[in-house]
């Protein structure tokens, strides 16, 4: 049974297998740093020397370094089953699919803690499934799943997943981290002269980011604007691959590659227009970092980005996969500054209204909780 004095102070396991940092790990480091500041006790198990690991240890967190590999590994689950029998927590919060797997399979024996589950993207749960075995990943092995934006909710119902399982928390960021940058020391580094035009993106390289479509773009751009400058900020594996696609467009000249960044905020304060070309998107927070930075936006409608971005209030939307409607957006953005700074003024108003770390951060509190108190009445 849980306590009173329990459910003030909950005990809570995050799990994050990701050895990369994206905006996933961000969020997870947002949520552990909301609960502590509110007096939980956390522990985040993460791969070693992971930017997960390294972050939330220079933020003072208490983490676990262990190797996690892949889905199925039962050393991963044997020493996940130790610390919960250790610990005693009340919550798994489990951040990625394989962190879903492992952390599921370890909750199976001896005292069963909650199992929270976050589900970030638009995927269906049966992309890349052994025979549609997912589905007990989500039946068997979780307790509620956090979907992050409207659409990856009907993505989770229209698999089969019970509605009384799924509980809609909008993904969050802290507004005041990209609030200042320092352009001019990039227009420095890249040589980029004042007064000279930049757009750009930053994401993981991945096929559902569509940054092929944003550097199909930018030959259309370049004939409007021929002295603007463009970035696609971040590391994956399909980066080398539209390295060489820009040279065989002939813009390598005018395209930079800079790789992962830790000065995002300094990209957002240099760029004109934020672009976000996916074709598959769970909700996109580089698009609220872009907001509070007071970037103008450019996104497609791909999966939950209409629910954060309003077409021609807050950014301009376009179609998935359409380079030519996304180079009109980017010019008609450049070419109406002041139609730019409405979208940014409404942009931040949405943002501190419906997507702060805080919002997030007390409606996971408040799951968590609810949650305890079923289980509790069970």
């Amino acid at each position: 049974m849980f306590s009173a004095a329990i459910m003030k102070t909950l005990r809570i396991l995050h799990i994050n297998t990701e050895r990369t940092w994206r905006g996933g790990e961000q969020l997870t480091l947002y949520t552990i740093q909301g609960l502590a500041k509110r007096g939980h006790f956390n522990h985040l198990l993460a791969q070693p020397n992971s930017p997960m690991a390294t972050r939330a240890k220079e933020a003072g967190h208490d983490v676990i370094e262990y190797p996690m590999y892949g889905e199925i590994d039962l050393r991963a689950v044997y020493f996940i089953a130790r610390l919960a029998h250790r610990w005693k927590y009340h919550i798994f919060h489990l951040h990625t699919p394989h962190a879903h797997m492992l952390g599921g399979l370890a909750s199976l024996g001896g005292r069963r803690p909650i199992r929270v589950v976050n589900k970030r993207t638009d995927f269906s749960i049966y992309r890349n499934s052994f025979f549609g075995l997912n589905r007990y990943k989500y039946v068997l092995l979780a307790d509620c799943v956090i979907a992050e934006s409207k659409k990856i909710q009907e993505v989770l119902l229209q698999d089969g997943i019970d509605k009384k399982k799924i509980a809609l928390i909008y993904e969050g960021i802290d507004p005041e981290r990209f609030q200042r940058g320092n352009p001019q020391r990039l227009r420095r580094e890249f040589s980029i002269e004042n007064g000279a035009k930049v757009v750009g993106n930053i994401a993981h390289f991945a096929d559902h980011k569509g940054q092929i479509y944003f550097v199909e773009a930018i030959p259309k751009i370049l004939k409007r604007f021929p002295d603007s400058f463009f970035f696609l900020v971040g590391q994956g594996e399909l980066r080398q691959k539209l390295m060489h696609y820009a040279q065989e467009l002939g813009i390598s000249q005018r395209v930079f590659f800079p790789g992962f960044r830790k000065d995002v905020e300094d990209f957002l304060h240099l760029f004109d227009v934020f672009v976000i070309s996916s074709h598959m998107e769970g909700l996109c927070t580089s698009i609220m970092d872009a907001y509070a930075a007071g970037t103008p936006v450019v996104a497609t409608t791909a999966g939950g980005i209409p629910e954060l971005v309003e077409n021609e209030k807050t950014g301009i939307l376009v179609p998935p996969r359409d380079p030519e409607a996304l180079a009109d957006a980017v010019c008609t953005m450049l070419a109406s500054p002041a139609k730019a700074k409405r979208f940014v003024a409404k942009g931040k108003e949405v943002l501190y209204q419906k997507f702060s770390a805080e919002a997030m951060v007390e409606q996971t509190l408040d799951l968590y909780r609810r949650l305890l108190k079923s289980k509790r009445r069970r």
